[in-house]
């Protein structure tokens, strides 16, 4: 997982399938960034390069959007695949969270 600050957009990649072996892993350093950075109104989270998730993965990112939320951020996630956000849609995520596809 790499981020940056552009713009006031935190930027978060993800770089590997968000599922259970993976996700452990990228909380604390999740809850780490968005601790620690404050010069950002948005967080951003690039899944372009993710081609699975599982429910962890789903529970992750509805994490992270809390995390948002609880500070008075936006959030956004972009470059999802059509299975993805087809996911996303079957669970009606699509309805509360911003989402850009690839």
């Amino acid at each position: 997982m790499k981020s940056e600050v552009k713009q006031a957009k935190l930027c978060i990649q993800i770089e590997k399938d968000l599922t259970a072996n993976r996700v452990k892993g990228l909380v604390d350093e999740a809850k780490r960034m968005v601790g620690q950075i404050d010069n950002y109104r948005e967080i951003s989270v690039d899944l372009s390069r993710v081609q699975h998730i599982d429910s962890t993965g789903i529970s992750f990112i509805i994490g992270l959007y809390k995390s948002a939320c609880s500070n008075s951020k936006a959030f956004k996630l972009t470059g999802l695949n059509e299975d993805i956000f087809g996911l996303f849609r079957l669970m009606k995520l699509d309805k509360i969270l911003e989402i850009e596809t690839a």
